[in-house]
């Protein structure tokens, strides 16, 4: 008699009776067997001593040999591995898993594939390598490519065709058989005894062709699956696609070390010496501090000292973070396994610049990277921590040599300069020019005239309105020239002193005018019969317009106007 535990549901041991049935020579081979199969096999002394089975006794067996067969805490044996080519981890089960750990493993992201009997995440991450790892142990590498398993899809896809094509062969023969027993031509004849077997016939004859017919749809179905299933594995080691996927993880790798740059920020900012109207000021802005901890704040749970030091820690917990620093070893492990499968990577051996080596960095994730030429070679300074794999300080100094060495290390290759296109327009921009004094109240003069004249002519209700000049400094220029509704802008001015405009010039909507230069003008309080404001801006050289402006003959209207 066999006494054997299982300790995985019932955590009860049960005895089956082996020997029963097998003659006594036998139980050497049965033992020998199950020492194959891994048990542990020891010879049951305190047999009378073990629980019974929901509440019936042992199965007794006189004078047998007994012994106890320990399965451990799991019936099925787990096994994980990790496929950097397709980022997923797997596990395989060596039986039937229970209800409980299914649940477990549906949960953690784990999907059935019943043509490849295993479990399956969609990607990996430290949590699923966490419950990897507490299933099976560890994490091996998977044994199967992914040209493997597509050549094995392939295969199961072509098996699946051939055999509908057998079935859409065998309906069409076994319409032709019926068929063949009818005489060509002949026609039902109704009423005789012959009508219920013809009709049945016609009946079948239509059937297998309907079935053949979708029969061989199916075939053309499954194989466009295998050409898809090709197609994919293909796709996926394009090196024009491997290239994309790297920018990919770059970008993510970024965002990662992001999160960790933004929390030192916020740090340097909290540690400060802050007052309480500070403190409830930054809890209440995204200044990395705590939603929850703000209408604690608010209603007086907490002090501000202590909302002070609960978000301090929360910062040093999110930049000292494994969670983090395991996303961003996974994300660097798998770059450096893309860049191996697209080459080597040469190492640059051009000149060195500060540009460079900022655009590296940047690229790396590093936050406003600041590259310098020094003694040495060059410093790369960061107001935060750099990222781990080039220096875990807020600044390092290297040679040229090891600046090269790292790039090379870390996969980045320098991007070749694309050479501009030369431009074959023979059109010269106007410049823009900052109008001296004289030249701009002539100017704005001129415009009014225009302006009077316009309304006079339109006998319009009203008095024109005068426009003024605008003397603003650059920086407020500046702020207020962005977009399309922007209040300050530049217009093409002709050699006439108007503005260029749009309008409709035989039959084409162009612009009416050949500016010579342009000028900044505001329509803060531009009408219709109202001029544009010109600009002057009073901190950057002036220079004299170039008008005509004896040509103009405005002088002595200027002095009438004014």
């Amino acid at each position: 008699m066999l006494t054997i535990c299982t300790g995985l549901r019932s955590k009860l041991p049960f005895r089956i009776d082996f020997f029963a049935l097998l003659k006594i020579d036998t139980k050497t081979l049965v033992l020998h067997s199950l020492r194959s199969l891994g048990f542990d096999l020891r010879p049951s002394n305190d047999a009378a001593s073990l629980p019974e089975l929901s509440g019936q006794k042992p199965y007794p067996i006189s004078k047998a040999w007994e012994c106890t067969v320990f399965l451990g805490d799991n019936m099925s044996d787990l096994e994980a591995t990790y496929s950097v080519e397709d980022n997923k981890l797997r596990l395989y089960a060596s039986s039937r898993l229970d209800k409980e750990l299914y649940l477990r493993v549906k949960d953690a992201g784990f999907k059935w594939a019943p043509k490849q009997e295993l479990f399956v995440a969609p990607m990996w991450t430290p949590a699923r390598e966490d419950f990897c790892i507490e299933l099976a142990g560890e994490i091996t590498a998977e044994q199967t490519t992914m040209v493997e398993r597509a050549e094995a899809k392939m295969d199961r896809l072509e098996g699946i065709a051939e055999n509908r094509a057998t079935q859409a062969d065998a309906f069409a023969n076994a319409a032709r058989d019926i068929s063949s027993n009818i005489p060509f031509g002949q026609p039902i004849l109704i009423g005789h005894h012959s009508e219920k077997r013809a009709r049945k016939d016609q009946e079948r004859i239509s059937s297998n062709i309907e079935k053949s017919v979708k029969a061989s749809e199916a075939v053309k179905y499954w194989n466009w699956k295998i050409i898809g299933v090709q197609a994919h594995a293909n796709h996926k080691n394009d090196p024009r696609v491997r290239t994309r996927r790297i920018e990919t993880l770059l970008k993510s790798l970024r965002d990662h070390q992001r999160v960790k740059n933004d929390a030192e920020n916020y740090l340097g900012i909290w540690i400060r010496d802050l007052s309480d109207d500070q403190i409830e000021t930054l809890s209440g802005s995204y200044s990395g501090a705590s939603t929850h901890l703000y209408h604690q704040l608010k209603k007086g749970d907490i002090t501000h000292a202590e909302c002070k030091a609960k978000n301090i820690e929360r910062l040093e917990n999110t930049i000292s973070s494994t969670f983090r620093q395991r996303w961003l070893t996974h994300y660097l492990n798998r770059l450096s396994y893309e860049r191996q499968m697209l080459g080597p990577v040469e190492v640059y051996t051009k000149d060195l610049t500060p540009v460079i080596l900022q655009t590296f960095a940047r690229k790396m994730g590093a936050e406003k990277p600041k590259a310098t030429l020094s003694d040495y070679g060059y410093i790369l300074e960061s107001p935060v921590t750099l990222p781990l794999h080039i220096a875990p300080t807020r600044s390092v100094e290297l040679t040229n040599t090891e600046w090269r060495e790292l790039m090379q290390a870390s996969g980045y290759e320098v991007p070749t300069p694309v050479e501009r296109r030369q431009s074959t327009s023979t059109k010269t921009k106007s410049p823009i020019i900052n109008p001296t004094d004289e030249d701009l109240i002539r100017l704005q003069a001129l415009w009014n005239i225009q302006i009077a004249e316009s309304h006079k002519r339109a006998k319009s209700y009203g008095d024109p309105k005068i426009a003024n000049v605008t003397l603003v400094p650059q920086s407020l220029y500046s702020a207020h020239s962005k977009g399309s509704y922007a209040h300050f802008k530049t217009v093409g001015i002709t050699s006439d002193g108007v503005r260029v405009q749009s309008g409709w010039k035989d039959g084409v909507y162009q612009l009416i005018g050949v500016p010579v230069f342009r000028l900044r003008v505001s329509t803060r309080s531009y009408d219709l019969y109202q001029a544009y404001s010109a600009i002057q801006i009073i901190d950057k050289p002036k220079k004299s317009l170039p008008l005509d402006w004896e040509k103009l003959a405005i002088r002595e209207k200027v002095e009438e106007l004014s």
